[in-house]
């Protein structure tokens, strides 16, 4: 099966249709393609470009159930192809992976290791599994500042001779994006500094396997100002989210996509 990895150089994903574009911009670089998007996503008459995320369940470690067999806290996860969810648990003495179904029942636990991987930057570059360059992703996006607030915050961390008090500064703006994970249909979802309505949120940027944006969403994936992972797999979305209490909980959706009736092609 061909896979797509996505290497990236940068950081950038809303609930809307931008305005009609005549054309999807393209340009030829080095005998590669660059797709170049701008601020509004395209309309692509047809394209599933609108998600809609509809609450399946959730496994909650504050759980009694998840606490009985030993699961007391999540550190990463995994889905496989069949929508079994794997959570990671490393600090655990015994059995530190837990499978469950994919309704959410417990199957077994056991030692196997599972790992995962992401890559950033602020221009995505598009490999085949060859290695060999398919495309380049470009995007224009909104200079978020750094808010003076978390400098001071950060710096207050470390005494005055401390090297990161001292050799450390921080720009006037964030990186465009700051995390990505692809679905199984080839799309990219990439997160943004841009925040949403709710305490938590933040925007990401969706990309179809062309390369075109194409539409937003808003997802809470954030600890200690650290994203946590998500994935997309089977017309799910996994999400792991930190709950207020400090305990963590895998959050499953169901996606539904609603087609753009107008645009281009």
């Amino acid at each position: 099966m061909r896979k797509i990895l996505y290497l990236t150089l940068c950081f950038t994903l809303y609930l809307a249709c931008g305005p009609n574009q005549d054309d999807i911009e393209r340009v030829i670089e080095d005998g590669v393609e660059v797709i170049m998007n701008h601020i509004e996503p395209y309309k692509i008459k047809e394209e599933p470009s609108t998600l809609h995320l509809d609450y399946e369940f959730t496994l909650d470690t504050e759980d009694e159930e998840l606490l009985d067999i030993g699961l007391i806290g999540i550190e990463s996860f995994d889905v496989d192809s069949e929508g079994n969810i794997y959570l990671i648990q490393w600090q655990s003495q015994e059995n530190y992976v837990f499978k469950f179904d994919a309704s959410g029942s417990f199957l077994k636990s056991f030692k196997e290791i599972f790992v995962g991987h992401s890559e950033r930057g602020y221009e995505i570059h598009v490999y085949n599994s060859s290695g060999n360059i398919l495309r380049k992703i470009r995007k224009n996006y909104k200079p978020i500042k750094v808010p003076e607030e978390y400098k001071k915050t950060f710096f207050d961390r470390y005494p005055g001779n401390h090297p990161y008090g001292t050799n450390c500064y921080f720009t006037n703006h964030w990186p465009p994006f700051r995390y990505l994970f692809p679905d199984d249909e080839g799309r990219l979802y990439v997160m943004t500094y841009e925040e949403g309505e709710k305490p938590g949120e933040f925007l990401y940027d969706i990309f179809n396997r062309e390369g075109i944006f194409i539409g937003r969403i808003k997802l809470d994936n954030l600890d200690n100002n650290r994203p946590t992972p998500v994935k997309a797999k089977k017309n799910r979305l996994y999400l792991l989210h930190v709950k207020e209490s400090g305990y963590k909980e895998l959050m499953i959706y169901i996606m539904r996509w609603e087609k753009s009736r107008t645009g281009t092609r």
